[in-house]
């Protein structure tokens, strides 16, 4: 549970301090009034980095050197549905304990003198970012998420990160390696293209790609098992994982076309997943968002059992604006799930603006997950939420 959050040169605040209630907490204000930088700050303490594109010192409030995100957060007792205890994420809370954690950012100079642009602290005390992620779990669902329907992999493979890397402490340390042992895989080849380094010393990068790059495919296939089979609860919708294999046999059979591009072709590094919806051949698509339950019928003239088949449809291609949003709410609801099923607790739910962009039927199913956990909710408009669940949230108006 966060209990409070303090920000000093964060963005538009220049101090302010806030205190949330452990069930529901909504935070009131205008458009531009800096709502979505509270949920922002709470996520940089589960994570450690932003949801958001651009550097890190933009983060800083303009004309200072210095930006700080602190927040108090308070274990529970974390008790797995099975009996089992709690997997060991790599945090510090234990049961009970309160903890500060702390965000440190400059733009690579303070006063005059040379300073890291990021440190990390857990009680005050300096903390890597692997060890660092681990002690707050967050769920967040906003606006932007739209993109991961419509924009480009990397940031549907980013989003896998945020939500593995908070309750698996091996995830992050094979990412780490991972990713290091990219760049200086792609360096090599670059070498190797340019006649100054030779194919064997290729082998050592291979064995420590294949070795963490495994893992990870492996743990991004569990992720995706586990979402597609839990309780549809807004339509028929699945996520459809597409790994780029690693193994031997594959970095050798395009080690030429690597050497030609400077850089690794295969590897979790190219993976991607596809938002899918079922549909049958004549366009109405399943699920009672969309239309009327699903209901019993003759077949038509004209209509085989093989054109009836019920198939999924790629939503980034075939999905409406109002499907691809219901699609991300459907996944971040399913990682909420995912997530506690690990944990043997629930991860903070981070809800941005959704009153203003849901329809009601899906405002309806949120409000029936809001509950079961701490949840944060930003609005521009008390109107906009049911007065017989604004009576249970504490608010919190910003002044503008």
């Amino acid at each position: 549970m966060l209990e409070g959050l303090e920000l000093q040169n964060f963005r538009n605040y220049k101090k302010a301090s806030f205190e949330f209630s452990p069930e529901t907490s909504l935070v009131v204000g205008p458009n531009t009034s800096g709502k979505t930088n509270v949920l922002e700050a709470i996520f940089l303490l589960a994570l450690g980095r932003t949801f958001r594109p651009g550097l890190e010192r933009g983060m800083i409030r303009f004309g200072k050197e210095i930006g700080r995100v602190r927040g108090k957060i308070r274990s529970g007792k974390w008790v797995h549905p099975e009996g089992s205890p709690r997997r060991d994420v790599g945090g510090e809370n234990k049961n009970g304990e309160t903890l500060e954690l702390e965000m440190v950012l400059t733009r690579g100079e303070v006063l005059g003198k040379p300073a890291p642009p990021k440190k990390l602290l857990v009680n005050g005390v300096v903390r890597r970012l692997f060890n660092f992620v681990g002690n707050l779990q967050v769920v967040m669902f906003g606006p932007e998420d739209l993109e991961l329907v419509t924009n480009s992999p990397s940031l549907r493979r980013a989003h896998l990160d945020f939500v593995l890397e908070q309750v698996d402490r091996e995830y992050r340390r094979c990412s780490h390696v991972y990713n290091k042992a990219l760049i200086q895989r792609n360096r090599l080849l670059k070498f190797i293209r340019e006649d100054k380094r030779s194919k064997g010393e290729l082998e050592y990068w291979d064995k420590l790609l294949i070795e963490n790059g495994s893992y990870i495919t492996t743990k991004r296939q569990g992720f995706f098992e586990c979402v597609n089979n839990l309780p549809k609860k807004l339509g028929e919708f699945e996520f459809g994982y597409q790994p780029s294999e690693i193994s031997f046999e594959r970095l050798n059979k395009y080690q030429s076309e690597e050497i030609s591009a400077g850089m690794t072709l295969v590897g979790p590094h190219r993976d991607d997943f596809k938002f899918k919806v079922k549909s049958d051949p004549f366009g109405k698509t399943q699920g009672h968002l969309f239309g009327s339950e699903p209901q019993s019928r003759r077949p038509e003239q004209g209509r085989t059992d093989e054109k009836l088949k019920v198939e999924a449809r790629d939503l980034t291609i075939f999905g409406s604006r109002g499907q691809q949003r219901t699609a991300v709410l459907a996944l971040k609801l399913a990682e909420l799930e995912f997530m506690s099923q690990i944990l043997g607790n629930r991860p903070i739910l981070l809800l941005d603006d959704i009153f203003s962009e849901l329809d009601s039927d899906n405002r309806g199913e949120v409000l029936k997950v809001i509950p079961k956990q701490q949840t944060i909710i930003t609005t521009t408009d008390l109107g906009l939420v049911e007065k017989g669940f604004l009576d249970k949230m504490k608010v919190i108006e910003l002044n503008v």
